[in-house]
């Protein structure tokens, strides 16, 4: 009788663990809500901040799992395929995960450091945090997260995504800045 009260607790602590947790990103960032904005240094060593990157034009900010993961190389190179479709609207791409810049990310990243920024949000998780990241902790943890802002600094397009590999079309997204102009 005692083992199965144990396991009843158990089962009401991870219930109650997992209902706090599901949503730890807190409310999801809406439309026309001002883009939070941020301050880093990219895996390169320049300084990156929203602000001087909306003079040059829209920003297109994706976050991703991590760079070494299976739906990031793919969202990642469906973007490089396309950057000359997004040059066309003038629009940065500034790909930020949660990860460490290690050889392992630098060796990753170079053949994407041409088309676009890339921005490790560790220790501070400050971007992934300001933007609403969600966290699933039913098994698939970080979850896919892209955000178009207009030059004026709000949020023209937001989405979450519920799954590892949720990560929206570049034709949606490219309708959106298209819609900006």
């Amino acid at each position: 009788m005692r083992t199965s009260q144990r396991c009843i607790a158990r089962l009401v602590f991870v219930v109650l663990l997992t209902t706090l947790l599901a949503g730890c990103g807190g409310k999801q960032l809406e439309i026309g809500m001002d883009a939070p904005d941020f301050a880093a240094t990219s895996i390169a060593g320049k300084d990156v901040n929203l602000d001087a990157l909306l003079k040059r034009g829209p920003v297109v900010l994706v976050l991703v799992r991590g760079f070494g993961d299976r739906d990031t190389r793919r969202q990642l190179d469906s973007l490089k395929a396309d950057k000359h479709r997004f040059d066309y609207y003038k629009a940065s791409i500034v790909v930020v995960a949660r990860t460490r810049t290690t050889n392992q990310v630098f060796r990753f990243w170079d053949s994407y450091k041409r088309y676009m920024l890339g921005i490790s949000d560790r220790p501070e998780k400050k971007i992934g945090t300001a933007y609403r990241q969600e966290w699933k902790l039913t098994g698939s943890g970080l979850q896919p997260a892209l955000f178009v802002i207009h030059t004026n600094g709000k949020l023209a397009w937001t989405h979450y995504g519920k799954k590892p590999y949720d990560i929206p079309k570049n034709e949606d997204v490219l309708k959106i800045l298209d819609m900006l102009q």
